[in-house]
């Protein structure tokens, strides 16, 4: 039997150089070896966007990348360990886990719009405000973990949006 000739190929290092992937161990590393993972880890652009980045207004308030990415990291965590403990047999090469996230409205994508108190005495109250926008934006959000090979054959974790590939 022969063999089929490749036509194409698109690897995970072209997909992290052309900004497709996001290499987390770039900006944030040794953090997944906190969270207590064991392989490298990038998340899709999309999903990196959505629930890691902020703007520089939302860096201000009460949240920053760092935690929204340990909060991903760390729930995919707990995930993977329930599935282990569990008794049904489920693969762990396509994991569905869930996080609590603050996630702008559909007029605000990607951004809090609140500006920092010009004032101490302002202080209070923005953070008043900003704690009651944080808690009714907090929703349940769900992503994807596929655990598989990098382009050297080594395990490696891609998290993306549900529906992404």
């Amino acid at each position: 039997m022969s063999e089929i000739p490749l036509i194409h190929s698109y690897t995970r290092h072209e997909a992290i150089a052309d900004g497709v992937l996001v290499d987390i161990e770039k900006d944030f590393p040794g953090m997944s070896k906190q969270a207590g993972l064991e392989f490298p880890v990038v998340l899709t652009a999309r999903a990196f966007s959505r629930y890691v980045a902020l703007n520089t207004n939302a860096k201000k308030a009460l949240e920053d990348p760092k935690g929204r990415l340990w909060d991903v990291l760390w729930m995919l965590r707990i995930r993977i360990k329930f599935i282990k403990l569990s008794s049904d047999n489920k693969k762990l090469d396509n994991i569905k886990f869930s996080f609590l996230c603050t996630v702008p409205s559909e007029d605000e994508p990607f951004a809090i719009e609140t500006l920092p108190p010009s004032d101490e005495e302002d202080e209070e109250v923005f953070l008043e405000e900003m704690a009651s926008y944080l808690q009714q934006n907090k929703r349940l959000c769900w992503l994807k973990a596929v655990i598989g090979p990098d382009d050297e054959g080594k395990g490696c974790i891609t998290i993306m949006l549900p529906w992404e590939d």
